[in-house]
């Protein structure tokens, strides 16, 4: 069977590997031949190129910038014009290739145009694999408040999902465990979201409360959640600590993704105001990766 893996995240499997890295190789293992469209963006000055390795046929295509890039606009442009770039690749590095099966997922949602020559030039199964739901979640985060781009890829997402013979969804059947790291948050200065929280948390088959202190705020703001709590600390490694370096780098260490839901943002604001207003000369380490990386400064 010939299988063809649709991906905008591909590692270099000689030196890493993913959850779509470990299924090619599977089925390659299992006697299936397996080919990779992967994005190559445009940051990395490198033209198209087709490697084997492993016995894996891979397609770096060079398109857009999508990973780490400040600019929306930009990673806007990339996602809605991504799969004219990987049917073009398709046509001209797989042209001899009769696919059986299609493997994507999602993110992108994208995706529909290349699937849909796919399966009308090779008559092969379509199968999604559904990581997360956009654009719903990026309007709960507040990030895509536009009712007409929202609608807009709202309808292409439901052109991926009416084209795909199988959807897998990541979460069918789980259990969810929620960690609770906080004492107090500003939802419980009003009584009205006590409503929305006990449905919230009801949900929940096991709370995990990160000390004592968190499990009893917890308790008292919704007695419900007695019976669900667990409280597992945060774990340290303690032989690293045992003979601890006296010399002190960094007073504020931020590990973490480099997004607005992380807030990384708001700590270099309030390291700003001590340093501006009451002359706090601190100093700070950021450790992490995402699309605000660019832009980051004091």
């Amino acid at each position: 069977m010939n299988v063809l893996f649709l991906m905008i995240s591909f590692p270099d499997i000689n030196k890493d590997s993913n959850l779509y890295s470990d299924i090619a190789e599977e089925f390659r293992k299992n006697g299936h031949s397996v080919c990779v469209a992967a994005l190559l963006e445009k940051k990395h000055n490198q033209n198209t190129y087709l490697e084997k390795v492993k016995n894996l046929n891979i397609l770096r295509l060079r398109a857009g910038n999508l990973f780490n890039t400040n600019s929306v606009i930009k990673k806007g442009l990339t996602t809605i014009t991504i799969a004219n770039y990987f049917k073009r690749a398709v046509q001209k590095y797989f042209n001899k290739i009769k696919f059986d099966l299609v493997i994507y997922p999602t993110p992108p949602i994208t995706f529909a145009p290349v699937v849909k020559y796919l399966k009308q030039r090779d008559k092969c199964i379509s199968y999604l694999i559904l990581r997360d739901i956009f654009p719903q979640y990026v309007r709960d985060l507040g990030l895509l408040n536009n009712p007409l781009l929202f609608n807009y890829f709202r309808l292409i997402e439901k052109q991926l999902y009416n084209i795909s013979d199988y959807i897998g969804c990541m979460s069918k059947g789980i259990k969810w465990i929620f960690s609770e790291h906080n004492v107090y948050n500003r939802r419980r200065e009003f009584k009205i979201f006590k409503i929305l929280d006990n449905f919230t948390y009801s949900r929940y088959s096991k709370i995990i409360c990160v000390s004592k202190q968190v499990e009893s705020a917890l308790s008292n703001w919704m007695p419900s959640v007695k019976g669900k709590t667990k409280v597992i600390p945060n774990a340290v490694f303690v032989p690293e600590f045992l003979n601890p370096n006296p010399l002190k780098i960094y007073d504020i260490l931020f590990v973490g993704r480099l997004t607005q839901a992380k807030g990384v943002d708001i700590l270099l604001k309030a390291v700003k105001i001590l340093k501006n207003k009451y002359t706090k000369n601190l100093k700070i380490a950021i450790v992490g990766d995402g699309h605000l990386k660019v832009g980051l400064k004091i």
